[in-house]
């Protein structure tokens, strides 16, 4: 639970308000019971979806595995245009 933590506490002090407790109450629960990838590759891929879809205050992504490659392509282009730390 610690990186939900970090999570919600960066959101936060960069002005993304999210109400949510993270010191108290923590249970992790699936989203979902069956499986929504055919291959071993986008595994890493649907946590972070599962990860942004509960910061927003979703309860599930929505996405299928043909959003996959949009997504891996979005997160790409968000990599690449972050400040480098020097």
């Amino acid at each position: 639970m610690l990186l939900v933590r970090n999570l919600v506490l960066g959101a936060n002090l960069n002005g993304h308000r999210l109400h949510i407790i993270t010191e108290e109450g923590w249970t992790a629960r699936p989203v979902v019971t069956s499986a929504v990838q055919s291959g071993p590759v986008s595994c890493g891929l649907w946590v972070v979806a599962g990860i942004a879809a509960v910061l927003r205050g979703y309860h599930f992504t929505g996405l299928t595995e043909e959003d996959m490659g949009f997504l891996r392509s979005s997160l790409y282009r968000h990599v690449l245009y972050l400040p480098s730390a020097t």
